[in-house]
């Protein structure tokens, strides 16, 4: 097998894992229309990785088994990775308030109450 092949298949589980992260991200925030948007690209990276992976195992050459085994794990590490910094900094709340903003506001007035800044 080519090495461009073992690359490719490593890019498109990179691609694949980003898309997957963003996709949950989006439902858990229910952006089902930007989750089906990222749902149509993410089963073109699928499909083209899992082409090139049975076409790669069907073979008997353990070097490129065991080659594109280990990019396939190199582009699973980088797409959940920046999959989570890319929906982290672009897939909001509804109120486009992060959970750690929620957390902090709570804190505060929590400290307010506490320190009796404010009565019940």
């Amino acid at each position: 097998m080519l090495m461009w092949l073992v690359v490719l298949a490593g890019a498109c589980m990179a691609v694949q894992d980003t898309l997957n992260a963003l996709k949950v991200q989006a439902l858990s925030r229910n952006h089902g229309l930007a989750a089906s948007i990222i749902d149509a690209f993410l089963w073109g990276a699928t499909i083209t990785g899992t082409t090139i992976a049975v076409f790669a195992f069907h073979g008997n050459n353990w070097a490129e088994k065991i080659t594109l085994i280990v990019s396939v794990v190199v582009g699973t590490f980088i797409g959940n990775i920046s999959g989570s910094r890319l929906g982290k900094k672009f897939i909001k709340d509804a109120e486009n308030i992060s959970q750690d903003d929620r957390i902090t506001a709570l804190e505060n007035k929590i400290q307010e109450i506490t320190s009796g800044g404010k009565e019940w």
